[in-house]
């Protein structure tokens, strides 16, 4: 029965390995997967077949890519974020009054996810995409998150991910990011100064739940030219501190409604 066990989990393990490779590579060939993951063309065949019928496989030629089976999953995890449609007004407010890119990030498993964003008549189109996976540390949505959570919990994140370096700037040194969660905790905004970009400076802020508890942050990024100075200290921090009250007024008497 545990051998059973241990071979379905190696199956589903694997399905998902497969589909995070036809992401990375935009697509894959039987022979690029078997050469990949060193299995025979016909258990990764199997596999193949299987992911189709969920639909979350499509076959185009010889080349496989990531289907659509998941979108639907993706968008019920999205709007099972407290306020999530206030946020996404909100976010498309801030891209527009700041004419740079505006973000949402949440924490998942000790990551952050970016849930959605939008960008301004002088945003930078560059990453993150939706559903993209970051380290905490290397933004300044995931500080604010991070400065949120009990130091047991970010310990733990920590301990399980380290403190990798993106770009030359990134925090790597734990006492380091501490005290400056701390000053975020204080302060009420985290800053990013190319530590997950070069070029690309960031304030972000977090969004706190019904409960008290930070749903996520919401940033705002643009180039290090134009983020600095007193737009950078202090108006920029006071339109997102002020959009994240309003949020968390809006959540809170949405959740009283509901109940």
């Amino acid at each position: 029965m545990k051998a059973k066990h241990e071979a379905k989990s190696k199956t589903v393990k694997r399905a998902f390995q497969i589909l995070e490779y036809l992401k990375e590579e935009n697509g894959g060939t039987l022979n690029d997967l078997a050469t990949e993951f060193d299995k025979p063309k016909s258990t990764l065949h199997r596999d193949l077949t299987t992911l189709e019928c969920l639909r979350v496989v499509k076959k185009e030629g010889s080349t496989y890519h990531p289907g659509l089976g998941f979108l639907d999953f993706s968008e019920h995890a999205r709007n099972r974020i407290p306020g999530f449609k206030l946020i996404q007004d909100k976010i498309e407010e801030v891209a527009t009054e700041t004419e740079e890119r505006a973000q949402f990030l949440a924490e998942s498993h000790g990551k952050g996810v970016y849930v959605d964003r939008s960008v301004g008549s002088h945003g930078v189109r560059t990453d993150p995409t939706i559903g993209q996976r970051v380290y905490l540390h290397t933004t300044a949505a995931g500080k604010a998150v991070l400065a949120e959570l009990p130091s047991q919990e970010a310990n733990s994140f920590i301990d399980y991910y380290g403190l990798p370096a993106v770009t030359e700037n990134t925090i790597t040194d734990r006492d380091e990011l501490f005290n400056q969660l701390s000053d975020i905790e204080d302060r009420g905004y985290s800053v990013d100064k190319q530590e997950c970009l070069e070029g690309l400076h960031s304030i972000g802020v977090p969004v706190r739940g019904p409960k008290g508890d930070a749903i996520g942050a919401l940033s705002v990024s643009g180039p290090s030219h134009r983020m600095e100075g007193e737009w950078f200290e202090q108006e920029l921090p006071n339109i997102l501190r002020g959009v994240s009250n309003e949020l968390e007024l809006n959540i809170k008497h949405a959740a009283d409604h509901q109940l």
